[in-house]
């Protein structure tokens, strides 16, 4: 009896063995199935990484496009971002190389652990928001005049800043590893969130009136918003997960991958400068502030700006009547790069003034601006003098006619 025990648990763990190994097989051939992309280098990655790291050359030189767009977007991740690459990237590498340990190890991670996050993945869901919704909040030209609410800027915040702290974290949940959000409840939360600071901004509790950049604060928006993405996260399988991947590296060739990055790029690079225009400030010289918008609209009505246009009108003239050259030999007549032009006017004479013209005229300027003979402030006859005197080394420098 012992004997037929012994012998039938042997068999059973002998069945149970192919059993498993049948399965691993059948895992192996389904990872197996998964065409493998060309090798990545490492050491290519890390020239990459060291030569255009916060262009986040290495991620798309790995095939992480939206990885790429994000670092030329926050100046490599908020500059951790590439700290942190710099010992990540081997693991980078193996998985654009589809390495089966790494493959298995990601499968069991998923299977195992309910909640694959990380820190950086925080850190991301709670930045990025707030950086692109500051960019988007800040098209809209706000005045920051204190007792004024306007309807339209609360209108904008409700729409546009809901919609872009919902694609943010969508986003970045689906450049997390088998990890995806809804839009729908992302959005639902945004937008629940920006009513309550809505709420906020309008009922000041310490009795002074509200003011608009109060209500950039996004903290309660990104905070629900998070919340509501990760209730409606779902988890996308490994396989399937390579297989989408896959499909995007057939459909997508090098050149279409590198316009769509950089057409993302230049579109977020063109909304920053518009929030820039809109809403920047620069201190001027008695240390009050002012908008660059309306420091734009005053270099436009400008008597230089003026001038400019006739300058340009004229160039564009001597270029349709006259040829390149003649063109060119204005323009360098008129950017003064020798300084010749500055110096006639010093000496206040014409521009086909003579070598004794320029002598006489500074003799006599000379005797003027003397600081022993002016009647002028001290500060301003030596200015004056030193002046002259640059005027008639410049025009003296080569003989004239």
């Amino acid at each position: 009896m012992s004997d037929n025990h012994s012998a039938n648990s042997t068999l059973r763990r002998r069945r149970i063995n192919s059993q498993t190994t049948k399965e691993s097989s059948d895992q192996n051939a389904s990872v197996a199935d998964i065409e493998l992309p060309p090798q990545k280098s490492l050491l290519i990655a890390y020239l990459l990484y060291f030569c255009g790291g916060f262009c986040g050359l290495h991620h798309l030189y790995l095939g992480r496009d939206n990885h790429a767009i994000l670092w030329c977007t926050t100046f490599g991740g908020l500059i951790a971002g590439v700290v942190r690459d710099f010992w990540r990237l081997p693991e980078y590498v193996k998985e654009a190389n589809r390495d089966a340990f790494l493959l298995e190890r990601h499968g069991i991670n998923q299977r195992e652990n309910t909640r694959p996050s990380s820190w950086a993945m925080l850190f991301a869901l709670f930045q990025l928001p707030r950086i692109y919704r500051q960019v988007v909040l800040n098209l809209y030209p706000r005045n920051d005049e204190e007792g004024t609410v306007d309807p339209w800027f609360v209108a904008w915040t409700l729409t546009c800043g809901s919609l872009a702290v919902a694609w943010a974290i969508t986003w970045v949940s689906k450049m997390s590893f088998c990890w995806n959000s809804s839009f729908k409840w992302a959005l639902l939360g945004a937008t629940i969130g920006e009513l309550i600071n809505v709420w906020k901004y309008l009922s000041v509790s310490d009795g002074t009136a509200p003011v608009e950049r109060d209500l950039v604060d996004g903290t309660y928006c990104i905070l629900v918003a998070i919340f509501a993405a990760y209730r409606s996260r779902s988890y996308v399988p490994v396989e399937e997960h390579y297989a989408q991947r896959k499909k995007q590296r057939q459909t997508q060739s090098l050149c279409r991958r590198i316009t769509k990055v950089i057409a993302c790029v230049g579109i977020f690079y063109l909304l920053l400068g518009t929030a820039v225009y809109q809403n920047g400030v620069i201190t001027t010289e008695d240390n009050s502030q002012v908008r660059i918008r309306d420091r734009v609209k005053q270099i436009l009505n400008s008597p230089a700006w003026a001038q400019l246009q006739t300058e340009c009108g004229i160039a564009a003239n001597v270029w349709m009547s006259q040829g390149y050259d003649e063109f060119r030999r204005h323009v360098m007549n008129r950017l003064d790069i020798n300084g010749e032009q500055r110096a006639l006017v010093d000496l206040g004479l014409s521009d086909n003034a003579t070598t004794s013209e320029i002598r006489a005229s500074a003799n006599a300027l000379r005797k003027l601006y003397h600081p022993d003979r002016c009647t002028l402030p001290a500060d301003e006859c030596v200015r004056k003098f030193q002046s002259v005197q640059h005027a008639f080394e410049v025009l003296t420098r080569k003989p004239r006619e």
